[in-house]
């Protein structure tokens, strides 16, 4: 017998949505959107059943694609329609520079993340893989835009520091 509230948890997780808040009853999720849906403590199957056909409903069925990378409610990347900033592009090459990130790993991050989640500090969703989370916009004349790279973990970021800016 499946774990229910694991279920609807994690197809919340999958279709883009983020912890908003918490209290003894439930947890709230946020959405892209800024949809707002409350996942109780308690939960039953048929409650769950029929969140899970409200989500498909509303943001489409989780396809699985690329080994098994779920990417329903994320952007669909063309990477022939993905510009990569200029800052962007100068993040790679200090990455590169501290711990040898090349344009594969940066590709591979895009093309098959282990995780793709929401950023509300970025307004972007956040390709992850191994290493890497690069940022993801959609652009204003279609496609999308990478505005920043950054690294996956606090580890990351502690053993590899941006250096100072100058006039800082």
């Amino acid at each position: 017998m499946p774990d229910w509230k694991r279920v609807v948890r994690d197809a919340y997780r999958e279709h883009g949505g983020t912890v908003h808040d918490r209290s003894r009853e439930c947890v709230r999720y946020i959405f892209p959107d800024q949809a707002v849906l409350v996942l109780p403590n308690s939960v039953s199957p048929g409650w769950a059943k029929s969140q899970l056909a409200m989500l498909r409903e509303r943001y489409g069925r989780v396809k699985e694609a690329h080994g098994g990378m779920r990417r329903n409610g994320r952007p669909e990347l063309d990477l022939e329609h993905v510009h990569v900033s200029d800052h962007a592009r100068e993040r790679l090459a200090l990455m590169d520079e501290q711990a040898g990130v090349d344009r594969r790993e940066f590709l591979r991050c895009l093309t098959l993340p282990q995780t793709v989640l929401w950023s509300d500090v970025h307004e972007s969703w956040l390709f992850v893989r191994d290493r890497l989370a690069v940022a993801v916009k959609e652009s204003r004349h279609g496609g999308h835009v990478v505005p920043t790279v950054m690294w996956a973990t606090q580890d990351m970021f502690e053993a590899h520091p941006r250096p100072e800016k100058e006039g800082a």
